[in-house]
């Protein structure tokens, strides 16, 4: 009964695969929004690219997240886990665990700040291995769009996001003292 349960309380995207699935599945709501990020991380091979505001700790600092993001990491010589971070005042204050992740891996995991010109980050986005994506156009709203299987959008996003990293900046919060 209890498995049942569960199943039923799976997002119809659920068995989707990265890569495979084209169909393009609307979100409502932070838990769908957090088992969608997920459920990118974990299926990525290559890389990951995230586009946000502030690094919700409800979305990017779970503990299942982050040994996703860390095995992914862990994964092979050319993987690459970037986020460029408008705003990492409460990430800093609360010790989130990617930060932490990305001061134990700094060769694969970066974490850099958008220059002036791109701020303020008002579209939120996740790409996953050049194919999948995640896509909340108002950050601040928690309606999005989840496709595991667009690559046309999601190299026009890494192109953005590209562009971007490319005159990003570090966090000068982000550097680990050493004493």
């Amino acid at each position: 009964m209890e498995q049942r349960e569960r199943e039923e309380e799976r997002p119809a995207w659920a068995a989707a695969r990265l890569g495979r699935d084209r169909e393009v599945h609307h979100l409502e709501g932070r838990e769908a929004h957090r088992l969608a990020v997920l459920a990118l991380a974990r299926q990525a091979r290559r890389s990951l690219e995230l586009h946000t505001r502030d690094l919700d700790p409800c979305l990017y600092g779970t503990p299942e997240l982050v040994e996703a993001v860390k095995a992914l990491c862990l994964g092979g010589p050319r993987v690459q886990v970037r986020i460029l971070l408008e705003d990492c005042t409460a990430a800093v204050r609360d010790g989130h665990r990617l930060v932490e992740l990305a001061h134990r891996l700094p060769s694969r995991l970066r974490i850099l700040r958008p220059e002036e010109r791109h701020l303020p980050v008002e579209e939120e986005y996740l790409v996953a291995d050049g194919v999948g994506l995640l896509q909340r156009p108002l950050a601040a709203r928690w309606q999005g769009r989840l496709c595991l299987c667009c690559p046309l959008e999601a190299r026009r996003l890494q192109a953005a996001f590209e562009e971007r990293w490319q005159v990003a900046e570090p966090h000068l919060d982000l550097r680990r003292l050493h004493l």
